[in-house]
């Protein structure tokens, strides 16, 4: 009947969205990892509702143009652009129409992060960076990739602190060394 094969569609359509929308990092995180990785090319990879996680996420783009949904602001990443979400932020993505993108996401823990202070102050908000900031941390991210494909006995320790290189680097371009002013200062 036309109402089967209409419920039949219904569900080949969602079968397809899920397959393309498959989060394979998220399920990795699910099953007890500490930071995973996943690289994607699409286009017309669109995110309907907004959700959050309950561990970090570094969202770099490669190529294309992709805006962010965070709470109630909407930011927009290019090539080189990434962004941070902290723990619970809700949060969705998506591009216009038949735009071509390219990104890494890395998802981690609190257990991966190294210093206490930097976890304190990446907790505290959504950290937006730009095209200045990206050639080096895809380095660093490449570096991850390559490491997690090695697969060998350091490959965990030497993720660990690439990752967190690439935190240093984040809180270091977005904090001011306490005390500073900006301007120089002689005391007498």
């Amino acid at each position: 009947t036309c109402k089967n094969k209409l419920k039949l569609q219904k569900k080949q359509v969602r079968e397809r969205r899920d397959a393309i929308m498959k989060d394979n990092a998220g399920i990795a995180m699910s099953e007890g990892e500490s930071i995973a990785l996943e690289q994607v090319k699409m286009t017309n990879d669109n995110m309907a509702k907004s959700h959050y996680h309950t561990y970090f996420e570094l969202y770099y783009l490669e190529e294309g143009t992709r805006y962010h949904v965070v709470e109630d602001m909407v930011c927009c990443l290019n090539p080189k652009n990434f962004i941070l979400f902290p723990p619970y932020v809700m949060h969705h993505s998506y591009s216009d129409k038949d735009v071509r993108f390219k990104r890494t996401l890395i998802y981690f823990t609190k257990a991966m992060i190294s210093d206490s202070q930097i976890f304190s102050i990446l907790s505290k908000n959504i950290w937006q960076y730009g095209e200045d900031d990206g050639e080096e941390i895809l380095r660093l991210i490449h570096e991850i990739v390559k490491e997690q494909e090695k697969g060998d006995a350091y490959s965990q320790k030497y993720i660990y602190f690439l990752l967190n290189q690439i935190l240093v680097k984040l809180v270091r371009k977005k904090i001011k060394p306490e005390g500073a002013e900006g301007e120089d200062r002689i005391m007498n």
